[in-house]
């Protein structure tokens, strides 16, 4: 089961972990032009959060980078970017 979760949606806690059971891990995906005010730096501090609790989880960002978004090494290998413009249809 996937959820959709828009930009600045709070989200109870529970939402994210009531599948665990089905799947070990946690899929994140950032998707559009990635600039610093949408704030990818809130989400990799969130993702070294997950990872400093021990909570698997997989981050793909996806879209055209503006600007520079260091990924701290100890979340490097659960991120996945694809810098590029994405064409959706």
């Amino acid at each position: 089961e996937s959820f959709v979760i828009p930009l600045s949606c709070e989200v109870e806690y529970p939402l994210f972990f009531r599948n665990s059971q089905k799947s070990n891990k946690i899929h994140l995906l950032f998707f559009g032009l990635v600039t610093k005010y949408k704030g990818v730096n809130l989400l990799l501090e969130a993702c070294l959060n997950l990872k400093e609790n021990n909570i698997p989880f997989k981050l793909t960002i996806a879209g055209r980078q503006e600007g520079d978004f260091p990924i701290p090494s100890d979340i490097k290998s659960d991120v996945i970017i694809i810098n590029r413009f994405i064409i959706f249809f």
